[in-house]
């Protein structure tokens, strides 16, 4: 019993100093903790609760016009921007918009959203006794960056007389869609892109994908009496016929249930026509006439020569490629000389006769001037010749049978007193249900001015106008005035413009 006794006060002694080493260091390893480089560590995680990390949105870059207008603006908003559109639906479906998250959608602002688009930054932020969060000098900062600036060819005050007298006759005649393109025919640059129906972009959820096509590239259809111009220059270099050559135009053409005639001639003066009649007074049954004597493949070659059935490969977004048939019978072939049995887009109508009014060069479109970033510009090039489809011997032929469409014939109503205008109308039927209708078309006219090195070339169409027959109509009147405001806007103050849509 001694033995045991004796063993117990040696065992409680052990215990305490165990216990007392162990506060100890305990206490040592504290105390070192709070003089350590880690401690950082540590009081970054206990303030977490008291720092907020910012998002701070890099400025997105603006977009002007060929002479430095600014076609939109980009205003701070907190810590972010708000993109404004100050030309409103007059550029709308041509510059687009952008999204909540400032991401371009549409137009322009989704064809250059990686060049416009600047980069994120972040900052820290402290929160104070009442709550609110504010910059400390200790904040660490990661700066944005600013997107480039873009300059397009674009012409504003041309873009908005176009989309004015657009909008005016795509409402007076209820049409469905409608387009202006406006260039320049010796370098391909695009001076206006107007397309209806347009939209408000800074209230873009209010409407529908419709509103935000761009017709001039992105609609497709059947082009119709503009592109007999092209059967007939491709008779004339292949000497199917001869210049002065007549052709029974009297009686209508007829294969089987088809039947090919020329409505848009009211009242005919004489029973044969010429080559030049055929245009100038645009006949189905003349062009029908003169396609029977062409070799159906080499004429489709030729028309994917002059850029049809091929994206123009203009920088925007969504454009249409066309489609011609790679095989044609009799029938197929007398529609295809007059416009019909084939798809295009007005863009590509407009290039086809950018070529006729230069020395026959078809071009590539040019839309983007240059680039714009911390004061360094860099400038593309003007002009990109794809290929030369046309000589100057047809073009002479040609532009001369232009003109005179204007003077007397189907385009009469786009004359204007003091300038050489070659042009040409067309009258498409849609087809509804696999049938042409004889109510429903699309109808358009293709212009250009002075006849020798003009300036402009303006395409307008009308998709299902009401009221009316023929494009001889309305279009060229809607061209006369196009050309009529564009050669007396010097001096115009283009911010007096806006109104609802």
């Amino acid at each position: 019993m001694r033995g045991d006794n004796r063993k117990i006060p040696i065992r409680t002694k052990f215990y305490k100093q165990l216990i007392l080493f162990s506060f100890l260091l305990i206490f040592f390893k504290a105390s070192n903790l709070g003089l350590s480089p880690a401690s950082e560590v540590y009081k970054r995680e206990g303030n977490k609760v008291f720092i907020k990390i910012r998002t701070i949105k890099g400025k997105r870059g603006e977009i002007y016009d060929r002479n430095l207008i600014p076609l939109t603006l980009t205003l701070p908003d907190n810590y972010d921007w708000k993109r404004k559109y100050p030309f409103g639906w007059i550029t709308s479906n041509l510059i687009g918009f952008v999204n909540i998250d400032n991401e371009g959608v549409e137009g322009i602002e989704f064809e250059f959203n990686k060049i416009l688009k600047g980069k994120d930054g972040k900052i820290e932020l402290f929160r104070t006794a009442d709550g609110n969060y504010t910059v400390l000098p200790e904040s660490k900062i990661i700066p944005p960056q600013n997107g480039s600036d873009i300059i397009l060819t674009i012409d504003i005050k041309i873009q908005k007389i176009c989309s004015e007298v657009l909008k005016e006759y795509a409402l007076k005649y209820r049409a469905k869609k409608g387009w202006v393109t406006v260039l320049n025919p010796q370098n391909g640059e695009i001076l206006a892109l107007s397309s209806y129906p347009f939209f408000d972009p800074e209230n873009f959820y209010n409407y529908t994908d419709e509103n935000y096509r761009n017709n001039n590239v992105q609609y497709l259809f059947e082009p119709g009496s503009v592109f007999k111009v092209l059967t007939a220059i491709f008779a004339i270099r292949h000497s199917k016929i001869k210049i002065d050559e007549l052709f029974d135009v009297s009686k209508p053409i007829v294969i089987k249930d088809v039947i090919i005639e020329d409505p848009e001639i009211e009242k005919k003066k004489k029973n044969e026509f010429t080559i030049e009649d055929i245009i100038v007074y645009s006949s189905n049954i003349g062009i029908s006439k003169i396609s029977e004597r062409c070799n159906t493949d080499e004429l489709i070659n030729f028309a994917k020569k002059c850029g049809f059935g091929t994206p123009t490969g203009i920088l925007f977004p969504g454009e249409g490629k066309g489609l011609i048939k790679k095989k044609m019978n009799k029938v197929d072939l007398l529609s295809f000389s007059f416009g019909q049995g084939l798809l295009v887009t007005p863009l590509q109508i407009a290039l086809f006769y950018s070529a006729i009014a230069n020395d026959g060069y078809l071009l590539h479109p040019i839309i983007l001037k240059g680039i714009t970033k911390e004061n360094k510009f860099k400038e593309f090039r003007s002009k990109i010749v794809v290929r030369k489809i046309f000589d100057n011997r047809e073009i002479y032929i040609i532009k001369n049978f232009l003109r005179k469409v204007v003077e007397k014939g189907s385009g009469k109503k786009a004359k204007i007193e003091g300038l050489s205008i070659c042009g040409k109308t067309g009258t498409s039927q849609k087809v509804i249900n696999g049938k042409y209708s004889k109510e429903l078309s699309v109808m358009s006219f293709v212009g250009f001015y002075p006849q020798e090195n003009p300036n402009y070339l303006i395409y307008i169409g009308l998709d299902e106008p009401q009221n009316v027959r023929f494009s001889s109509e309305i279009i060229p009147e809607m061209f006369k005035k196009i050309v009529e405001n564009i050669e007396a806007i010097n001096g115009e103050n283009i911010y007096e413009i806006g109104g609802a849509i």
